[in-house]
Formats: C-alpha cells, sequence, structure tokens
C-alpha cells in the first residue's frame, strides 16, 4: 500500500480483547489528534475498567495453555509475529508516524523501540 493510500485507509478502532476486535462495553470513544498538524486521525474506543475485568479473565484463561508450551513452541508463535510485523512494516510505519507527530516517510523507520510502543502502548495497539 502506497503512502497515500494510509491517508484514506480506515483505521481500526476497537479493542483486542481475546483474539478478537470489539468495541468498549461503555461504548465511549476518545478523539486521536496528529501532534503535528492536530487533524484528527481517527475516534478509537476508550477502555474502562470493565473492558480491562474482560481482558483480564481473557489472559487468565489462556495462561495454563501458554505456560504449558515449551520454548519451541512459544518461539513458534513469536516467529509468526515477527512476521506479521515484517509483512505490515509500512502500515506500521504510518501509523507510529500520525500518532507520535512525526514526519512519514516509505523508508519503514520503526525501530524496535517504536514498534513497541506502537504494538503495546499505544491507543492504536493492535490492527491486525
Amino acid at each position: 500500500m502506497a503512502a497515500k493510500d494510509y491517508k484514506t485507509a480506515p483505521i481500526e478502532d476497537r479493542l483486542f480483547i481475546n483474539g478478537e476486535f470489539v468495541p468498549s462495553i461503555s461504548g465511549k470513544k476518545f478523539d486521536l489528534h496528529d501532534p503535528a498538524s492536530e487533524k484528527l486521525v481517527a475516534s478509537v474506543y476508550e477502555a474502562g475498567a470493565d473492558d480491562v475485568d474482560v481482558a483480564v479473565k481473557a489472559a487468565a484463561a489462556a495462561f495454563p495453555a501458554w505456560s504449558a508450551l515449551n520454548a519451541a513452541e512459544r518461539g513458534g508463535y513469536l516467529n509468526k509475529l515477527a512476521d506479521a510485523i515484517e509483512k505490515n512494516l509500512e502500515e506500521l510505519s504510518y501509523v507510529e508516524a500520525i500518532t507520535m507527530g512525526k514526519p512519514y516517510t516509505t523508508d519503514c523507520e520503526c525501530t524496535t523501540y517504536m514498534l513497541l510502543n506502537t504494538l503495546c502502548l499505544s491507543p492504536l495497539a493492535m490492527l491486525y
């Protein structure tokens, strides 16, 4: 996807809980603005305490199966994640740029730190 296509592509606005995208229980959203231009980038669902409870219960339910996997099996899942990151690196770079107010280039300048920020800390945490 070219850079110009991202500007019109929809951004996932739902929470990723228990392996699926879902709206927040409250339905409450908040606006994300590009800090560089102050333009509205997206309105995303805001997780509340009830959403966190659902996510924690899902994680707790998944933990026994995950912890029963050996290192090679866990590594296989991590390799799949790495493959998905590589496949979507340009899109992840774009999301990082618009949510952090930095210039977007097609050079895919995501560093590990920035990518972890995008995946784990930003409101648009999981795109796919």
